[in-house]
Order: C-alpha cells, then sequence, then structure tokens
C-alpha cells in the first residue's frame, strides 16, 4: 500500500495554461532563431522595423524561460506571481502585436492566424489577472500572519 501526500491547497495548482503560454512563446522564439529570413514576409514589415528577427527571438526565448523557472519556483518563493504576472503580460503584448500584425500585413481578408494570436493574448491576461490574484491572496495571508505575531 502506498500513501499519497496530498499538497496544502494554496501549493501546486494547476498551472498547465501558463506553461502552455509560455512553450509556444518559446517555440516561436527558437523559430525566430533558426537559419532563414522569416521577417521578410510582409506580414512581419512592421517587427522587422523595430528590430531583427535574432532580437525578436532572443527576447521571446528570454521571456518564456523567466516564465517557466517563475512557474517551477511557483510557491515557494514569495514574489513567483508577480514574475509570473510580469511575463504574461509580456507574453500578451507579443500575442497582441503579432495579431496586429497579421491583420494588417496587406493581403485582403482576414487572416487566421490573427485570431490565433488574439486567442493567445487573451490566454495570456487570464493567465496574468489568475497570478494577480494569486499575489492578492500571498499579501493578504502575509498581513495576517504579521498581525498575529
Amino acid at each position: 500500500m502506498t500513501l499519497q501526500q496530498t499538497p496544502p491547497p494554496h501549493r501546486h495548482v494547476n498551472r498547465e495554461l501558463e506553461w502552455a503560454c509560455a512553450i509556444v512563446l518559446l517555440a516561436w522564439g527558437a523559430a525566430l532563431l533558426m537559419p532563414g529570413a522569416t521577417f521578410s514576409l510582409p506580414t512581419f514589415a512592421g517587427f522587422s522595423s523595430l528590430a531583427t528577427e535574432t532580437t525578436w527571438g532572443m527576447g521571446t526565448v528570454f521571456i518564456a524561460g523567466l516564465r517557466m523557472l517563475a512557474l517551477i519556483i511557483n510557491g515557494n518563493w514569495h514574489p513567483s506571481p508577480m514574475l509570473r504576472m510580469g511575463t504574461a503580460f509580456c507574453g500578451a503584448l507579443f500575442w497582441a502585436f503579432m495579431s496586429y500584425a497579421c491583420s494588417h500585413d496587406g493581403f485582403p481578408g482576414s487572416s487566421p492566424w490573427e485570431f490565433t494570436f488574439a486567442a493567445l493574448c487573451g490566454l495570456d491576461i487570464f493567465s496574468g489577472l489568475r497570478s494577480a490574484r494569486d499575489q492578492a491572496r500571498n499579501d493578504r495571508r502575509a498581513s495576517i500572519a504579521r498581525r498575529g505575531a
């Protein structure tokens, strides 16, 4: 017979959505770092005017890595919800810009990517708001603990 230890309710909450968004962001950044000229496509004209493919790739890989690190240490380090929230909103800004770029690519009609990136933006916003709620809960607990001490 094996005994399973049940984690406390405030830890190890399911973060699959946050992991999925971080992995997609990591994959996107890795794709930009691969050899090729992704930004030569008209869809990415706005991106290439701001920075190179390598800069965008390194930035998205960095944000995704930071987000994954925050998810790994989640619950074991007090500021981790703030880090999760910040990286989720960075991801949301990136996906919003991607959606905008796809909607203004000069081609008639809508692109499926426009809506896909908008959905990823919405999911990252949701994740950021959930992280903010986690931080508020941590702050309330810390306040109660200080009053009780």
